[in-house]
């Protein structure tokens, strides 16, 4: 879709080093031949490709948070598009634990953040929304240009992310929830980190 002439594609993609099973939806945000990669779980070869044939340039990286099935494709296309990884420092115990070869041979890429109300990459721009439960350091992107949220495993079509992996915290989600709820408007579109596409207010209905 593009939206006041930024483009958002999703690329679903397999993890290599996980178990999940279902595919990771990663984001990629462009314009002007610059684009943002969200969320870059696998098969970085598929990611690169449409990098290519778009002749896209890789502005920034950023996560929503940092466990397997949303990094994985991250050490590979470092190789051929080097950007700045941007994502929570609370999730940088998860940075370390998934990618240990990334972090060490590609740490100059790794950029943490810890109280940012924006992020900007170029013309692309979206408020950060901190939203811990699924795992410590989850964040949500919030194009509010766009009328586009980014949510990660925060929350899903029907569902939400589970906290029983470690840095869950139900108590903790549930607030983050009762955050979006309360300042991203209900006709905003959900992108989550698995399966089809919402909206905040079907998600949220009363």
């Amino acid at each position: 879709m593009t939206i006041n002439g930024v483009k958002v594609t999703i690329i679903p993609v397999e993890s290599l080093i996980s178990s999940v099973t279902d595919e990771t939806n990663c984001v990629v945000i462009w314009k002007d031949g610059l684009a943002v990669v969200v969320d870059p779980g696998g098969e970085a070869e598929k990611i690169a490709r449409f990098l290519r044939r778009n002749r896209l340039e890789v502005g920034a990286y950023w996560l929503t948070h940092a466990h397997p099935d949303h990094v994985g494709g991250l050490p590979e296309l470092l190789d051929e598009f080097p950007a700045p990884v941007r994502y929570h420092r609370a999730d940088s115990l998860w940075i370390r634990a998934t990618l240990p070869i990334a972090s060490i041979r590609k740490s100059e890429w790794f950029s943490p953040f810890c109280s940012i109300r924006r992020i900007a990459c170029g013309g692309i721009s979206a408020k950060v929304i901190l939203t811990p439960g699924h795992t410590r350091g989850g964040v949500c992107y919030w194009f509010d240009q766009l009328g586009v949220l980014l949510t990660g495993d925060t929350l899903q079509r029907d569902g939400i992310g589970l906290t029983c992996y470690p840095g869950g915290n139900a108590n903790e989600l549930h607030l983050s929830l009762k955050r979006i709820s309360r300042i991203v408007p209900p006709q905003t579109k959900v992108l989550p980190g698995h399966g089809g596409a919402t909206t905040v207010g079907r998600e949220f209905v009363e």
